[in-house]
């Protein structure tokens, strides 16, 4: 079985520790399946991305404050808030971001990213992750 990227983030080791692939569960009479234990999966499955875009995006933030100054942020902010870059982040204006993301994406092991952004746990991760950044103001 091939782990996520998300299952790697969060057990650190590649193997998607915790993850039984038959989607099976243990009641102690032999195994079940059923609707209780896919919820129970959906809920760890959430946590485990808002842990990983937690991650990410402090990551992220730090990388932006590395590259850009004060004052460069302080026009991030200010353009973030007008109409014009609903949608998009005025980081684009000084830095390839994308890649800046890619960094803090690889720095919380969530190997490389290049190569599986048509992911759907990576892709929600990379958004949510940005979405947080530019929410907080780039600001840690």
């Amino acid at each position: 079985m091939t782990a996520t990227i998300t299952d790697r983030m969060l057990s650190g080791t590649g193997a998607g520790r915790g993850r039984d692939p038959g989607g099976f569960r243990s009641s102690g009479r032999g195994f079940e399946s059923g609707s209780s234990n896919r919820s129970r999966e959906q809920a760890i499955h959430a946590r485990v991305n808002g842990e990983a875009i937690a991650r990410v995006a402090s990551a992220f933030i730090r990388l932006v404050r590395e590259v850009l100054t004060e004052g460069e942020l302080a026009q991030v902010r200010h353009l973030n808030a007008t109409p014009e870059y609903q949608g998009t982040c005025a980081t684009y204006d000084f830095v390839d971001a994308d890649l800046l993301m890619h960094e803090a994406m690889l720095s919380q092991g969530g190997g490389d990213i290049s190569a599986r952004v048509g992911e759907s746990d990576a892709t929600a991760i990379w958004s949510a992750a940005w979405d947080r950044a530019q929410a907080a103001g780039f600001a840690l």
